[in-house]
């Protein structure tokens, strides 16, 4: 009887740990989609879908904390589709509020995902930014000094890098979190991490001087000098 239950414990937890790998790799996912928004919709909203669809199968709860939260986005977005009725012609108007609707379930879906097994959960998440701020840096300094050939001009914008986002200013101000999470690893991880984390620093540091955005060199420098 004791190994019947044991085997069925096992095999509940060994479940339990399937799904939460899944969630984990869509999670990382996520993070690393969100530098690719060169187009509306984007590769974020199809996977943004897929991720909250799964937890919504597999177990997400909503707190009661959650509930002024709820209640302001469902009001703000109320109102953006009250608007909409003006010029519901205007499919650009229509994407951008479709869109601000994602948005406010992706903010509700962050909120309740992470108030369950936190740590591990955002470190998928920050682990997807941070390979997906790289690979963009590296694409943004390669077109930014003509590496491409004429594809460069795609990741370019008025002379300014702006990598695979529409705007240099929203391209850097991407790189200030995954790059203030190098520098963290730079003062307080070991020499192989230091090294490692050394270099992907100067990238990210060299994408962001590239993209000439005044306000994401403020942001990222301030946190650093204080």
């Amino acid at each position: 009887m004791s190994v019947a239950v044991g085997a069925d414990g096992y095999a509940v937890g060994s479940r339990r740990l399937a799904i939460e790998s899944l969630r984990g790799a869509l999670l990382w996912l996520m993070g690393f989609a969100g530098a690719f928004v060169f187009i509306e919709p984007s590769p974020y909203e199809f996977i943004g879908f897929v991720t909250i669809f799964l937890f919504g199968l597999t177990g997400l709860s909503l707190r009661p904390a959650l509930a002024p939260l709820i209640v302001l986005l469902m009001l703000l977005n109320a109102g953006y589709v009250v608007a909409l009725m003006q010029v519901i012609d205007d499919t650009s108007a229509v994407i951008w509020v479709l869109v601000s609707v994602f948005l406010a379930i992706s903010a509700i879906f962050f909120a309740a995902m992470l108030g369950t097994n936190t740590e591990a959960r955002l470190a998928w998440l920050l682990r997807g930014y941070v390979a997906a701020a790289v690979i963009v840096s590296l694409v943004a300094i390669a077109g930014y000094f003509r590496l491409f050939g004429s594809w460069s001009d795609a990741f370019v914008l008025y002379e300014r890098a702006r990598g695979t986002f529409k705007d240099p200013n929203v391209f850097g101000a991407f790189l200030v979190l995954p790059g203030l999470l190098a520098f963290e690893r730079v003062l307080a991880g070991r020499l192989r991490a230091v090294i490692a984390s050394g270099g992907l620093l100067l990238v990210m540091l060299a994408a962001l001087f590239l993209s000439f955005s005044r306000g994401a060199w403020d942001s990222s420098c301030w946190p650093r000098c204080s």
